[in-house]
């Protein structure tokens, strides 16, 4: 698949799926029951209502983002300070980063 999403243009980034689709998009909360079906989430806590691959995939997209954003923070933080300038002495070229799990 990764092949895939690169000639899309996209990035890849590899997410533990394990509870995904038991934790509420909504709340957070996080129990069997609120997977009613294989189609149907309900939340027990605060009464979300949706398709349960919906749920999930939103749960799934959220946990990539933020693997993003902490590997985007780790590269800032490994870049020496000149190079973080505000007003850089050349232009240099953006960075790519991509998170990648197995």
């Amino acid at each position: 698949m990764d092949p895939l999403a690169e000639s899309a243009g996209r990035e890849l980034i590899a997410v533990n799926p394990a509870n995904t689709s038991r934790t509420c998009a909504r709340c957070g909360h996080c129990v069997k029951d609120n997977r009613v079906s294989q189609a149907e989430f309900h939340c027990q806590r605060c009464a979300h209502v949706a398709h349960a691959d919906v749920n999930a995939a939103t749960n799934i997209l959220r946990a990539g983002l933020a693997l993003r954003d902490v590997a985007q923070a780790a590269q800032r933080e490994a870049t020496p300070f000149k190079e973080r300038r505000s007003h850089p002495v050349a232009a240099r070229p953006a960075r790519a980063t991509a998170v990648r799990g197995g």
